[in-house]
């Protein structure tokens, strides 16, 4: 995190809040060090950059009070949901009924076929991580190599994503969540939020909504304040509606998918424990003794 979005208070502080579940002070300064180390290798090869550049978006006071609450409640609703549908994906994926199927790559066909048809759907708007198109939606005044994506764009980046972590292709959570994000916020505006104030600002309003979305996927409110703020150079007073908005869609997240998404994937990447019967079947062994004649035959395998 530190390394790939130029943002080192992200990486410690994701560092942090990962560690508040299960704390090991060895671990701990590890992984600062590591983080530290990669945000200014990162500085020192590329330079200090803003993935975003610098942000206009604003919101006026009277805006905070129906922006905040419902980007905050769709972006943890969307946010808990897809962390929900991700992992029984990968409940079902690890099932024994995908290792009896005749074709070992009919999973990474299906997959393919449908982060194809989200392409086809979107122009290719859900391919890559989503980072032109949510550059688009957030600096719209600047110039991009793509222009604003479609209205149903951040619900399709959603699906592509699951269809990409499922089938095993190398790749992240974090930017394609973030485009994602954007896309809600852009749909937000255009059914809802344009509707009540025809002034409000796009970019404002899809800053606030990744952010709640971020919040919702990765249920660190924390994190998602810190990277979002160091991916966009912001002076304005948008700062306080993303933390109001990351805090509300971390709560509502929490409602539907009880558990964190990076703590459900450590424990189904760890191997469980042999059943309890065959454990106990185990500890019944009894292997010949290398004792002299004479003495104990047997012990105990345990």
């Amino acid at each position: 995190i530190a390394g790939a979005f130029n943002t080192p208070l992200g990486g410690i502080v994701f560092a942090i809040e990962e560690m508040g579940h299960t704390f090991d002070r060895a671990l701990g300064h590890i992984m600062f060090c590591s983080v530290a180390i990669s945000g200014v290798a990162s500085i020192a090869v590329t330079g200090f950059y803003v993935w975003f550049g610098f942000f206009c978006g604003k919101l006026e006071s009277l805006q905070y009070l129906y922006v905040v609450p419902i980007s905050g409640v769709m972006g943890g609703l969307l946010g808990g949901f897809w962390s929900f549908v991700l992992l029984f994906g990968v409940a079902v994926k690890k099932a024994t009924v995908f290792r009896k199927l005749p074709v070992p790559y009919l999973v990474a066909f299906v997959c393919g076929a449908c982060v194809t048809l989200t392409g086809f759907f979107t122009n290719g708007e859900t391919y890559g991580s989503g980072y032109s198109q949510a550059a688009a939606i957030i600096q719209p005044d600047a110039a991009h190599e793509v222009p604003p994506p479609t209205v149903v764009f951040g619900f399709l980046k959603m699906a592509a994503s699951w269809f990409s972590y499922w089938s095993g292709i190398p790749g992240g959570i974090f930017a394609p969540s973030i485009a994602a994000g954007a896309g809600l916020g852009r749909f937000l505006y255009e059914v809802v939020f344009k509707h009540i104030d025809p002034g409000i600002s796009e970019p404002g309003v899809a800053v606030v909504a990744a952010t709640a979305y971020f919040a919702g996927v990765t249920q660190s409110p924390i994190t998602t304040f810190a990277i979002l703020m160091g991916m966009i150079e912001c002076k304005t007073d948008v700062t306080v509606a993303m933390l109001a908005a990351a805090l509300i869609g971390w709560m509502v997240s929490r409602r539907v998918c009880p558990i964190p998404l990076y703590s459900a994937l450590a424990s189904e990447a760890l191997s469980p424990l042999p059943p309890e019967n065959v454990q106990k079947a185990l500890k019944g062994i009894h292997l010949p003794s290398r004792h002299p004649e004479g003495s104990e035959s047997e012990r105990s395998f345990f």
